[in-house]
Formats: structure tokens, sequence, C-alpha cells
């Protein structure tokens, strides 16, 4: 896992992505978590490089041309190696070749860049939850998921390697 240190410039950056996106169609949040999103982007793209696409299939394209979608949850915490990681089943349509998983602080101090793993084989090897699940922390599913845990994935180390910009 890659910790990254969120600096003024990556929260304007990501204020004004948010503000410009303003709510998607099916958005459960409405928008109110936009900023995490592109925060994890950031936080991705600032340790693999790349060219942001805010298109509906991928968030960044890295210098080899791979795509990459990137998932962001916000946590109160550093994420363990227990915590999930989901996509809805109805993403499992975006053309991307690559998942990276990232977890945000509330406090918008600190993201961790969790792990990767190709989107096909992600499809193949994650758990479904069917929406009305209810997880061990009490949380129910508003809508049916694949879902990995942190440990599961492909490490944050191998994700710069994969991607080919060379580590900080």
């Amino acid at each position: 896992m890659i910790e990254v240190n969120i600096t003024d410039e990556m929260l304007v950056e990501a204020r004004r992505k948010a503000s410009e996106m303003g709510h998607l169609k099916n958005s459960m949040m409405k928008g109110d978590r936009n900023i995490i999103g592109f925060l994890g982007e950031i936080a991705t793209q600032s340790i693999i490089g790349g060219d942001f696409h805010n298109t509906y299939d991928y968030d960044i394209m890295t210098p080899s041309g791979k795509t990459v979608d990137v998932k962001t949850k916000k946590i109160n915490y550093p994420p363990k190696d227990y915590y999930a990681c989901n996509i809805f089943t109805a993403n499992e349509k975006q053309a991307c070749d690559y998942l990276v998983f990232a977890f945000v602080h509330t406090n918008l101090e600190k993201a961790w860049v969790a792990g990767y793993y190709g989107k096909k084989e992600f499809l193949k090897d994650c758990d479904f939850i069917p929406k009305g699940h209810v997880a061990d922390n009490g949380l129910k599913f508003k809508r049916d998921n694949f879902e990995m845990k942190v440990s599961q994935l492909k490490p944050s180390s191998q994700l710069v390697a994969e991607f080919g910009k060379a580590a900080a």
C-alpha cells in the first residue's frame, strides 16, 4: 500500500473537478463524494503517471497506454487488509484494463493506493455480494456488488512497476 500526502494543489484540483462534474445520474451520494473520488484518482496518478481521461470507462491512461479506473472510498483510519474493495455490478461494462483501489481519509490529508487488479481477472476472482446483504460491520448493500479484500489485490509496489513510472 502506498500512502500519499494530499497537497493543497491536489485538493484545489479535486474541488475544481468535483464542481465541474456536479452529480451523475444514479449517484448514490448525489455528488457529495466527488472530491473523494477525484482525490483517489489524483493520488493514483501521482504514483503511476499518465494522463487524466475522465470518461465513463476509465480515469487514467498510463504512459504505456493501459487504461485505469480508480475506485475510491472515504475512511476514518488507515486501511486494513480486510477492508473491502467493491465495484457495482453495473460497472462491469466499463472498458478499462485495470482497477485501482484507493482510500481517502475523511480529513482530506492522506490517501492510500491500496492495490490493483486486471479488470477481467477481477470479475473472475471476486465475490458477488447481492443487494440487501448485510456485512459484518452492519452495512446493508443498496446495489449488487463485486468485492475483493485489500489483501487479495496486487500490491501497489507492483502497480508502479506495471505502469512504468519510476518510484518517487
